[in-house]
């Protein structure tokens, strides 16, 4: 059989667990990241969630405000 990859849940987690991590690095995008348009990317999430825009994208937003933070 061949290799076949697996998609991750990312809509539970946005609206499970990482709700409120994501929330809170989200709010402070302006602080964390002065280079990105803070409003965009805060409605990329919102609407993330509401399963109306990428949810890979806001992933990788995430991820990316989480390595800025630390």
């Amino acid at each position: 059989r061949p290799k076949h990859g697996f998609s991750v849940p990312l809509e539970d987690y946005f609206n499970g667990q990482w709700s409120r991590v994501g929330d809170d690095y989200f709010s402070r995008t302006a602080e964390l990241a002065p280079f990105l348009d803070a409003s965009k990317v805060v409605e990329l999430w919102r609407q993330a969630k509401q399963k109306k825009a990428s949810r890979r994208l806001a992933y990788t937003f995430l991820v990316l405000l989480i390595w800025l933070d630390h």
